[in-house]
């Protein structure tokens, strides 16, 4: 017999005391019953959903999640009018002949210095995630004491973002989509360092793994997860679809990729870590 997880849906074996997905402790049936009929262990709240509708749904039932990125979007504010100042001031230098090329540099700073942030910010997010996938308390004050724990490798793989984007500004009829494709890379990249503990240096070659895996098995997840982050790039929807995106996507790191990533469990029919 199976029982289906109240968090995320999946089933797991009605003697399991908690989600092979997600983590999430299960209920158990009352002793002598079958746990078929209206048991709650067997009353699946994600029955007949897509992943993308279930992360929706997590994403409903748990706004507070979004409170990271609604700090980073205020701070990105501030940022903005500094950069605007500062290149208004240096306009009026250039008409001098002074510092030709000062407002270019100082672009390429404030580019560096908001996908630092947005890294950081990510990171903080997701770790939030995993707590609420897993039905536990999140908050901004622990999800940062874990992020800061692993600040140094936040930092590093924010830079590379960073970098990765200005390079794709010399593309500029597709820089929009390659910044997309580039965010949801990094989302996994995150995820596989943050939550899946792996090394730094080997972080990077298993997000593409992981974009690959999912192009193989779900098409449809990533192509919404496509979507989500080009429409990240507009920073107040930035707010909601960035978080659906690390919902989304970790919900398939958990049910999906998790078991290979680790060769600690082995994939079941239905693609949960079992």
């Amino acid at each position: 017999m199976v029982k289906y997880c109240p968090q995320c849906g999946t089933a797991n074996p009605d003697a399991s005391n908690f989600c092979g997905s997600c983590g999430a402790a299960q209920p158990q049936s009352p002793i002598g019953q079958s746990g078929t009929g209206s048991s709650p262990s067997t009353s699946n709240p994600f029955q007949g959903k897509s992943p993308w509708e279930r992360a929706l749904s997590l994403l409903g039932s748990n706004l507070g999640l979004v409170l990271p990125l609604v700090v980073l979007f205020f701070i990105e504010l501030v940022i903005f009018g500094i950069e605007i100042a500062a290149l208004s001031g240096m306009g009026r230098l250039s008409l001098l002949g002074l510092f030709a090329g000062s407002a270019s540099f100082l672009n390429a700073i404030y580019a560096i210095i908001g996908w630092t942030l947005t890294g950081i910010f990510l990171s903080i997010t997701i770790f939030e995630v995993s707590s609420a996938v897993q039905g536990g308390r999140y908050s901004l004050s622990s999800a940062w004491h874990e992020v800061s724990s692993r600040i140094g490798d936040v930092v590093i793989v924010s830079l590379v973002m960073g970098i990765l984007d200005l390079a794709w500004s010399f593309v500029p009829l597709i820089s929009w989509l390659l910044t997309a494709l580039t965010l949801l890379y990094f989302i996994g990249v995150f995820e596989i360092m943050l939550v899946g503990g792996m090394p730094l240096e080997r972080s990077f070659g298993r997000g593409i793994d992981f974009l690959k895996d999912m192009a193989d098995n779900d098409a449809t997840t990533l192509l919404v997860l496509i979507v989500a982050t080009i429409l990240s790039i507009v920073p107040v929807l930035q707010i909601f679809s960035l978080t659906f995106a690390a919902i989304l996507s970790l919900l398939y790191f958990g049910e999906r990729f998790r078991s290979r990533l680790t060769g600690s469990g082995t994939a079941g029919s239905s693609g949960a870590i079992t």
